[in-house]
This record gives structure tokens, sequence and C-alpha cells, in this order.
């Protein structure tokens, strides 16, 4: 996994400190912090990417949003 400091970030704190609903975090978000680093660790690569692409392009989204305002 390329970052997974930056990934547990993410989980733990959304951004825009208000998560959407359809948010790729919010499944761990629920999780024990043990279930969760025990996760992360086992994480396939390529839902890290997956799930980070969802994310980045939230961050887009939002932030294309904030700045229309």
């Amino acid at each position: 996994m390329k970052d997974k400091t930056k990934f547990l970030e993410t989980i733990l704190k959304c951004p825009f400190n208000d998560p959407m609903d359809d948010c790729a975090f919010n499944r761990f978000r629920k999780m024990s912090i043990t279930d969760l680093i025990k996760t992360i660790q086992q994480m396939d690569p390529t839902e890290y990417d997956r799930i980070m692409a969802c994310h980045n392009k939230c961050l887009d989204k939002r932030n294309s949003n904030k700045l229309a305002s």
C-alpha cells in the first residue's frame, strides 16, 4: 500500500469535517481501531487504489462546489 498513514488519516477525519453519505471511507469509520488497522494491513493494493480514486474524485467535486459558491 502506497501511503497507509494518509489513508488512515483520511479514514479518521474527513477533510471537509462532514463526510458524504456515500463516502468510500464510511465503512472503515465504523470499525474498531484494531479491526481498522488489521483491514488496512491486509488490503489489496487494487482496493486501496479504488478507494483513493473515489476519495480524490469526491475532493475534486467538493472543492469545485466550494469555489462555485
